[in-house]
């Protein structure tokens, strides 16, 4: 499945960093792969991909991990 393709992707990128927020990712990738190859409904997985989703979301957000995630707020807030 192409999710379970991204999801390996993302889980490779977050594993240089070695923090709780990226081994909660990773974690959080291993259930939702776990999930998907026991078939489950997608409708079992909503909430699960939302918090995966919010995760991921503060991991491309914050300039430790991701350096120019700082720089369209800088510029936007001066002008």
């Amino acid at each position: 499945e192409e999710r379970l393709e991204v999801l390996i992707g993302i889980k490779y990128t977050v594993n240089e960093f070695d923090c709780i927020l990226t081994k909660d990712i990773a974690d959080l990738i291993d259930r939702e792969a776990d999930m998907l190859d026991r078939a489950r409904c997608s409708d079992t997985l909503v909430g699960l991909r939302r918090r995966l989703s919010n995760l991921f979301l503060q991991f491309v957000e914050s300039p430790e991990f991701n350096p120019e995630s700082g720089q369209g707020t800088q510029g936007s807030s001066t002008q």
